[in-house]
């Protein structure tokens, strides 16, 4: 008996488009999540110390928190209304 499914075949262009798809941005953060994981991994281990751990989770954090503070400040309705929040309270 045939069966009616088809398998999808990868395409020999899967190679371009992941390079494509990797820029040196995206590389980075790669890069700080292997950091993060390693220094973790160092940590559960016993190797590294506490203040390392924090160090790493931080550099791991840091774009997290910079793409939010910059969405909440820039973005939001509250950040275009602090100067008047702040000139109605002064008065």
């Amino acid at each position: 008996m045939m069966s009616d499914t088809v398998e999808a075949r990868p395409s020999k262009d899967s190679g371009a488009s992941l390079r494509a798809l990797m820029t040196r941005e995206r590389w980075i953060e790669v890069g700080r999540i292997v950091l993060t994981g390693a220094v973790a991994l160092l940590y559960w281990q016993e190797l590294v110390p506490i203040y390392i751990l924090w160090a790493a989770v931080a550099i791991g954090l840091y774009p997290l928190v910079k793409t939010g503070l910059i969405d909440r400040l820039l973005r939001s309705s509250v950040a275009r209304q602090w100067p008047v929040r702040c000139s109605w309270s002064l008065s």
